[in-house]
């Protein structure tokens, strides 16, 4: 076999102990299982040769990559979230608005009770903010109004009866068995 063209060959489980290989082209042959022990390799041509264990290692990281359908799907879901830029200045409990025509709605649920443990939705307030063209972002906050309020204290009247703010407290403190320190009112407009 001494400068023989086995280029492309299939030698799979050929038995070639003690074979004259020398100058032969054994580019791209398979070779698995061959045996080959003790033959004349002088000058031989191997380009392109690979073992069979060599080559299932290469197949199997080929197949556990994922297909460019899933990659894309994974570019996809990375691109659908927001940057580290985009949400640097938020907080916690912050809420991200889409500002649309140039305008920001804000909304708010308002729930209402008659015995503070049952709440029901009594609706929903909402307000448009303009912002100024070519601002990229924009930040807005709410607060309760309590200027109606001349002051701070709170009572309750229940059919002509008063209740004053530490009452109120203790009232709370006692139906849902919390202390009576973690409970804090606060005024409200409306």
């Amino acid at each position: 076999l001494s400068y023989a063209d086995l280029s492309f060959a299939d030698l799979s489980f050929a038995f070639l102990f003690g074979a004259d290989l020398s100058g032969a082209d054994l580019s791209g042959a398979n070779l698995t299982y061959t045996e080959l022990v003790r033959a004349d390799f002088r000058d031989t041509i191997w380009s392109n040769v690979i073992s069979q264990s060599d080559y299932d290692a290469v197949v199997a990281e080929r197949d556990a990559r994922p297909t460019q359908a899933a990659y894309d799907a994974v570019v996809a879901e990375r691109d659908a979230k927001l940057t580290l830029d985009e949400v640097k200045d938020l907080r916690a409990g912050s809420t991200m608005v889409e500002i649309s025509n140039g305008q920001a709605t804000l909304s708010m649920e308002v729930e209402k009770s008659d015995d503070l443990g049952i709440w029901t939705t009594g609706g929903t307030a909402s307000v448009q903010m303009n912002v100024d063209q070519g601002e990229d972002k924009k930040f807005f906050r709410f607060k309760m109004n309590d200027s109606d309020s001349s002051n701070k204290d709170i009572n309750l009247s229940i059919e002509g009866s008063e209740y004053d703010e530490a009452a109120i407290k203790q009232a709370l403190a006692d139906q849902y068995g919390v202390p009576l320190e973690l409970i804090t009112l606060s005024v409200t407009s409306g």
